[in-house]
């Protein structure tokens, strides 16, 4: 837990070091000179295929920030006048924890569309090194993005009262095309659009296009960074589950890891070691490098062995054994056997029935 805070505040401290360039004087001239040339075009069938694609790029961003301005003057602008007064709808810490990453994310795109726009001023845009000094600052999305799913959960809770009614109201406004947790999910997945039309722009670039080294580059680097936010966003909701599951013990059994996850969990029989022992049932929870079982004191489950899943550990299916015992229906009890082998312990544990121990004998391999 300490390692993964640790690494948390690191990666915090580097997405706020991120600071996005402002555009020149010059540039901005050209950016609304493009602007305007990218607002004429009639009909996109008048232009060539890779030009077609820098549109769609270009107009993609621009509904973005469009989005990102109504919900600033139609929704948070005023719920922000509000405040204070008799008809306040949220209070300034919920304001700033629901919303206060938006004006961010929003900044950047309107500063990328900008630069983007610059270009196309040229009958041929350029814009693969545009995209390159980009994707640095695309960090800022990694913490909008991880953030999401909880700030969603919270807002949620927070739609009731005086917040609710304000929000149906306004979403029926004819200019709010969007509830607002569709406008706030627009950010979400604007690396994933922007890589596919990136891919469709390099694609429609010829291999000697002045551009199309940038463009490679620029795919590649969106890739990863995709990649990594899936990742992060994995691993989070590996380690709630996995604390989830530790809150249960009587102390914790120090589950928690870096990339570690749970792959299956549920009860089965030990065999006991000694011929006149008894067998025991206990609650198994198999994780991508350990197994561990625990069985239930009180209302708390208390944590028996932790086994290390490594080069030493193996599974093994063992023929099925007749108890010479029957059930309450009179069916002779089979025990559905197999072997877990490791360096520090090994046992003999029983499943429902073929299929469920075919089950756990997969996840163990």
């Amino acid at each position: 837990q300490q390692y993964q805070q640790q690494q948390r505040e690191q990666e915090q401290q580097q997405r706020e070091e991120v600071v996005v360039p402002e555009a020149g004087q010059e540039q901005r001239k050209q950016a609304k000179v493009g602007l305007v040339k990218r607002q004429s075009i009639v009909d996109l069938g008048t232009l060539d295929k890779r030009t077609r694609a820098v549109v769609a790029i270009l107009d993609s961003l621009n509904n973005s920030v469009e989005d990102m301005k109504v919900v600033d003057k139609l929704i948070l602008s005023p719920l922000k006048l509000m405040m204070g007064t008799v008809n306040q709808a949220i209070d300034q810490q919920n304001f700033n924890r629901l919303f206060g990453k938006l004006s961010t994310v929003r900044s950047m795109d309107e500063r990328l569309l900008q630069d983007l726009d610059a270009r196309f001023v040229s009958a041929d845009p350029i814009i693969g090194d545009v995209i390159v000094k980009y994707v640095p600052f695309f960090k800022l999305y990694l913490d909008y993005i991880e953030d999401h799913e909880s700030l969603m959960a919270d807002l949620k809770k927070q739609r009731k009262g005086k917040l609710a009614e304000y929000l149906t109201n306004v979403e029926a406004h004819p200019d709010c095309h969007k509830t607002l947790e569709e406008f706030l999910t627009v950010p979400t997945k604007r690396l994933d659009i922007l890589e596919k039309q990136i891919a469709d722009l390099l694609a429609a670039t010829s291999k000697s296009h002045k551009d199309f080294a940038n463009l490679t580059q620029a795919l590649e680097t969106l890739k990863k960074t995709s990649a990594d936010i899936k990742k992060n966003m994995s691993d989070r909701k590996n380690l709630a589950i996995i604390r989830q599951i530790e809150s249960q013990f009587m102390t914790n059994p120090k589950f928690s890891k870096p990339g570690r996850f749970i792959l299956r969990e549920g009860p089965l029989i030990k065999k006991s070691r000694d011929m006149n022992g008894k067998d025991r049932e206990y609650h198994f929870y198999l994780f991508s490098d350990l197994l561990a079982y625990a069985s239930k004191s009180g209302w708390k489950m208390k944590l028996h062995q932790k086994v290390e899943i490594n080069r030493s550990f193996s599974v093994r299916i063992l023929p099925n054994v007749m108890t010479g015992q029957t059930d309450s229906k009179g069916k002779p009890i089979v025990e559905h056997r197999f072997l877990v082998c490791s360096a520090v312990k090994s046992f003999v544990l029983v499943a429902n029935d073929d299929q469920h121990r075919a089950g756990w004998v997969r996840a163990l391999e």
